[in-house]
């Protein structure tokens, strides 16, 4: 499989397979969950096949920005938030904020309170 024998590619083949689910409103739920384990693990695992970490790092803060907005479409809310804390916890989430901001209005216009874990009343 490309994803066993590349992974250093498996981020740009999901930002492929996004950008199209995007254009053709077609569902990409089993792939994405297929390969979720590896993107959770991507950039803890990513020195070892990257030869530019910076890059790896914007792959992976893309992918899950866009798998977030991917998921609040489908109406899957709880996944869409999971990857957006993610991409914001992202060291590139974390020195873009405007650019996160501006990609994530969507889901902070509709669910203000989707990005509050653990709010006590």
């Amino acid at each position: 499989m490309l994803a066993e024998e590349h992974p250093e590619e498996l981020l740009v083949a999901i930002l492929f397979i996004l950008e199209y689910s995007k254009k053709f409103n077609i569902s990409i739920d089993s792939i994405l969950d297929r390969f979720q384990a590896q993107i959770e693990k991507y950039p803890h695992e990513q020195t070892e096949y990257s030869k530019n970490i910076t890059v790896s790092l914007n792959r992976y803060f893309n992918v899950c920005i866009d798998c977030a907005l991917y998921y609040f479409n489908q109406g899957n809310y709880e996944k869409a938030r999971d990857y957006a804390v993610k991409g914001l916890n992202s060291p590139v989430g974390i020195n873009n904020g405007k650019e996160v901001f501006k990609r994530l209005a969507p889901l902070y216009e509709h669910f203000p309170d989707l990005f509050i874990q653990d709010r006590k009343e």
